[in-house]
């Protein structure tokens, strides 16, 4: 993938989480709470593979970007030495 692909599709999953992310509010507004924590859910992790896009990493297809994102991204945020 190059680079005008990547900034691309890390839009794209961008949009997807903001899309997932109204759901959840709609449902939340309505009473449809499970539902509202399913399109949470995929909010996160359509954000989660965004950022791994802008960081140049293509998130996994069969694991999706859960195992990448807290490997490249979460882990080394939490190591830092204070």
């Amino acid at each position: 993938m190059n680079e005008i692909n990547r900034r691309e599709n890390a839009k794209l999953e961008k949009a997807k989480g903001d899309n997932a992310f109204e759901e959840a509010k709609i449902l939340s507004n309505n009473g449809k709470y499970d539902g509202a924590v399913s399109r949470a859910y995929y909010a996160a992790f359509h954000y989660a593979c965004a950022c791994l896009l802008t960081k140049g990493l293509e998130p996994n297809p069969i694991k999706g970007c859960n195992d990448s994102f807290t490997s490249t991204l979460f882990v080394p945020m939490f190591s830092l030495k204070r």
